[in-house]
């Protein structure tokens, strides 16, 4: 028995679908946040881990902090991580790095991770080849408690007694902190 090539290609669009309905809420979160963002509080704050310094940026709404970027240096790669958050929870986590080519020490390679969470706790990753990372694999939840552990010391940075001074985008804050570890 054959089937219809038409059959087929309704069969495959369909899965590429449902395979996106997970995540359809953390993309309207995303989409809401970013579009919202010139209208949030920026405040920043810096970290330090032994010799490593993270440069936060936050936005809040005044009442919660809806979206974190970090400016990660260092030993993999100069980049950035955002957290976009829902009830003081990470929602999405979208990470990119630029590191060197083993192939070529003259051009950088582009390395992308989304981290998408529900109640808290990491439940999908994609790579930067935007394949699935099970949830077996033991990298799977070793990036889930660094981001977790991350957020909530880059969370205490924005709690200290000078960040919730929130003033508009244009005069943001800066305030310093340091945390014991990475959870790397």
């Amino acid at each position: 028995m054959q089937i219809p090539r038409t059959f087929l290609i309704l069969i495959l669009s369909l899965q590429g679908l449902l395979a996106q309905e997970d995540t359809a809420h953390h993309r309207e979160v995303y989409a809401a946040i970013n579009a919202q963002e010139k209208s949030l509080k920026e405040i920043k704050a810096t970290y330090k881990d032994d010799e490593t310094v993270f440069d936060l940026k936050g936005w809040t709404d005044g009442k919660e902090l809806r979206k974190i970027i970090v400016a990660v240096p260092g030993e993999d790669g100069d980049g950035s991580e955002e957290y976009y958050l829902e009830n003081g929870k990470p929602l999405f986590v979208f990470s990119q790095y630029h590191m060197a080519n083993p192939d070529n020490a003259k051009a950088l390679i582009k390395v992308e991770n989304r981290f998408y969470f529900k109640d808290g706790k990491m439940f999908k990753w994609l790579s930067s080849e935007r394949k699935t990372v099970a949830a077996a694999d033991p990298d799977f939840s070793s990036e889930a408690e660094r981001l977790t552990t991350n957020y909530g010391h880059f969370l205490d940075a924005f709690k200290s007694k000078d960040a919730k001074k929130a003033k508009p985008a244009a005069a943001a804050a800066k305030v310093s902190g340091r945390r014991p570890g990475r959870g790397d």
